[in-house]
């Protein structure tokens, strides 16, 4: 038996990401999956499915025992955040990777190194933006034609903080950036400064724009941003007051029209939330609860939400989860594993179909299209 032995989904460390799958996707559509983990377990891990997960080739791992995080997939190109090394001696940077079908490998075509760890990356156009949560800036990429990170363009360097959670707030902390439909603006929410900055993107420039910042409820910790299908609504997930907040927007300006709590009303242990996303069709919102270890799922109407119910992870600390069609992909940080879910597009809800473990810490999933 070779180094490509098919494995099944219950020990398969399976990855995707929040793109949108077809519809009328076949079983036998063969699909690439790529996640990263850390650790002993680290690097990117490079499967292929030939059946939704039921069935899964491994490919290869690039980077092993580097600690891969955050990663966005864009025009064929993989990136990812990356850090190697130990304390003192630790180097950060950004890297892209190209999947070659003929060695069935991800070969790095280009990296640069940045000033901190980063947690977040997005790609738009021609522009990539890095987010490094505990050094406190977002930084600028000029991308290449074939994908390659050509050089630096601007860095954005953040002071002052909230101070409503001492531990957390006492810095600005960016947590992410996110590109609207058409990349005309940007968004970066601030954990540390309770607010939502906005840059607009000209000529792969990024203006901040003041005037059109949000400002959220003081300690809830905006986190990450996500924007509806049809581009005029968009979802915040705030990480400290654990709620869910829902926009109208337009031409760079965010109107809050609803917020909901993300926990059940009777839960009053520790929890932190962590990701959103939007199904493909529209009708659903999920965010994910660490510590509740569940995903909230809410029925969007309009320009409201409304909590439907939690599923359980299956696992600890759910970092990051991709939705499709009919299926929906958890990486549960502290518990090593991946868990699979049908997804019933009608309802909304899930349900559990397998479990997958093996990768160190994952904290990203994405597919390769």
């Amino acid at each position: 038996m070779n180094r490509r032995t098919f494995i099944t989904a219950s020990s398969l460390t399976l990855v995707a990401s929040s793109c949108a799958s077809s519809k009328n996707e076949s079983k036998s559509k063969t699909l690439y999956f790529v996640g990263g983990g850390s650790g002993k377990n680290g690097g990117l891990h490079l499967y292929k499915s030939a059946d939704k997960g039921e069935t899964i080739e491994l490919l290869s791992i690039a980077g092993k025992e580097q600690n891969h995080g955050f990663q966005v997939f864009h025009n064929d190109t993989l990136y990812s955040c990356v850090s190697m090394g130990q304390k003192k001696d630790k180097c950060h940077s950004v890297k892209a990777y190209k999947f070659n079908h003929k060695t069935n490998n991800l070969d790095e075509v280009s990296s640069i190194e940045t000033e901190g760890s980063l947690c977040h990356v997005a790609a738009h156009g021609s522009l990539l933006v890095v987010t490094a949560y505990g050094a406190g800036y977002i930084e600028s990429f000029q991308l290449g034609p074939k994908g390659e990170i050509q050089k630096q363009l601007q860095k954005y360097r953040f002071t002052g903080g909230s101070n409503v959670d001492p531990k957390r707030q006492n810095a600005p902390h960016p947590h992410c950036f996110t590109f609207d439909h058409i990349g005309k603006f940007g968004f970066m929410p601030d954990l540390g400064r309770d607010l939502i900055q906005t840059f607009e993107i000209r000529n792969n420039q990024l203006i901040y724009r003041r005037d059109l910042d949000y400002k959220s409820t003081p300690g809830a910790g905006p986190r990450h941003l996500t924007f509806h299908p049809d581009g005029h609504r968009a979802y915040l997930i705030n990480e400290l007051d654990f709620t869910l907040v829902a926009f109208i927007y337009q031409d760079g300006k965010l109107t809050e029209t609803d917020a909901k709590r993300c926990l059940p009303k009777d839960f009053t242990e520790w929890n932190s939330c962590a990701d959103v996303h939007v199904h493909p069709d529209g009708h659903y919102v999920y965010a994910s609860n660490r510590g509740h270890n569940s995903l909230a799922i809410f029925k969007i109407l309009e320009e409201k939400i409304d909590l439907l119910a939690h599923e359980p992870t299956q696992g600890e600390t759910p970092r990051n989860f991709g939705i499709y069609k009919d299926y929906a992909l958890v990486a549960n940080q502290n518990s090593d594993n991946i868990i699979f879910f049908d997804l019933d597009p009608d309802t909304g809800l899930l349900s559990f179909k397998s479990k997958t473990e093996g990768i160190g810490r994952p904290s990203c999933v994405n597919v390769i299209d």
